[in-house]
């Protein structure tokens, strides 16, 4: 009687066992449906994981995108302005520390005239030269990766405050703009969006457009970040290559410093450690880390918008957002503009990111 008990009780805990991991199975495929499974790559390895088949897509800046696409790794899923139509993308940004009103200057001038530059189609052919030796991409890639990016001598302040609202209506942020000390949001970003500089540039060129600020004395030094490999970026490279940085007094390798970075969250920390006066980086990480660190910097410039696009893996059946579910997608850090558009594709498709 006791061994017929024990046998009962035996099945009986096995019929529960296999109950319940049906259950979490269930669980775990129902979860897994609504969810977009996120992974950190740096940017130069994304291409080599889609083709690999260790990621079903990734998001990136251009000319990354370009260069999977044309290489026949990948197929661009969805372009960043399809989500969000001319959303801001990277900026020019100095430490609040640096107030040489000359300096920002020269800094803001050198940009507006790159992007004037870049901006020109008689300077078409040249443009490409410098974005292949920029970025190291062949002329195929670039020529792709530029029909995709627009270049801005400062961000729209209308949709740059969607990163704040968005951020906080998404719990990304901790703090908010009384928590820093200001009155109001409108408060915060009169000091955030610092667009005099811009503006008086802009005046003197107005009324000469061959207007140069007054060279800086070489003991002015500059020490300016930008992200790798990064096309959004390209005013950067331009305005030393065109002499515009010399003219303005900021002379490289003597009183002007280039520091490269792999993404905007990594250009932040090097703000907050003191190790730069001036970088182009995301707005998504500037809004963040400017909030929830505190970490004291301007936007003084801009330099484009969209230009980051989701691609999949050419032989992918994936045709939509939606279908990225259960799927693994890298970004280039939680933080950047890449992941914020990403989170927000998502949300438009009913999906939610979840970082590995």
């Amino acid at each position: 009687m006791l061994k017929r008990i024990c046998i009962i009780v035996a099945f009986f805990l096995l019929f529960m066992v296999g109950t319940v991991g049906c259950s979490l199975d269930k669980q775990s495929s129902a979860q897994s449906s609504n969810q977009i499974f996120v992974v950190q790559v740096a940017p130069p390895s994304m291409q080599t994981q889609l083709k690999a088949k260790e990621i079903d897509a990734f998001i990136a800046w251009e000319p990354f995108n370009a260069a999977a696409v044309k290489s026949g790794a990948g197929r661009y899923l969805v372009q960043s302005g399809q989500t969000w139509p001319n959303h801001p993308c990277c900026v020019l940004a100095a430490a609040s520390s640096l107030t040489d009103q000359n300096v920002l200057q020269a800094l803001v001038w050198a940009n507006v005239k790159a992007i004037d530059f870049i901006s020109n189609p008689a300077n078409r052919n040249k443009l490409e030269t410098y974005a292949e030796q920029f970025t190291g991409q062949s002329p195929q890639v670039v020529q792709e990766a530029l029909q995709h990016i627009q270049y801005v001598e400062y961000p729209n302040a209308t949709e740059f405050t969607r990163f704040y609202d968005d951020m906080l209506g998404n719990h990304l942020l901790t703090r908010t703009s009384a928590d820093l000390g200001f009155a109001n949001n409108q408060a915060f970003f009169a000091n955030f969006m610092y667009k005099s500089v811009y503006d008086e540039v802009k005046s003197h060129l107005a009324q000469d457009p061959d207007w140069v600020p007054a060279p800086l004395p070489q003991s002015a030094k500059v020490r300016l970040g930008h992200l790798s490999q990064d096309l959004h970026e390209l005013a950067q490279f331009v305005a030393e290559r065109e002499g515009y940085y010399q003219k303005a007094g900021l002379i490289p390798g003597v009183n002007l410093t280039d520091r490269v970075y792999p993404n905007g969250v990594a250009a932040m920390q090097a703000f907050q450690n003191g190790e730069i006066d001036a970088s182009y980086l995301g707005g998504a990480p500037a809004t963040l880390k400017r909030v929830n660190d505190n970490i004291g910097i301007r936007i003084i410039g801009g330099a484009n918008a969209e230009g980051s696009a989701i691609v999949v893996q050419s032989d992918s059946s994936i045709t939509t957002v939606k279908e990225l579910a259960g799927k693994t997608v890298a970004v280039p850090a939680v933080g950047t503009i890449q992941y914020f558009i990403l989170g927000q594709a998502a949300r438009q498709a009913g999906l939610k990111l979840v970082i590995k």
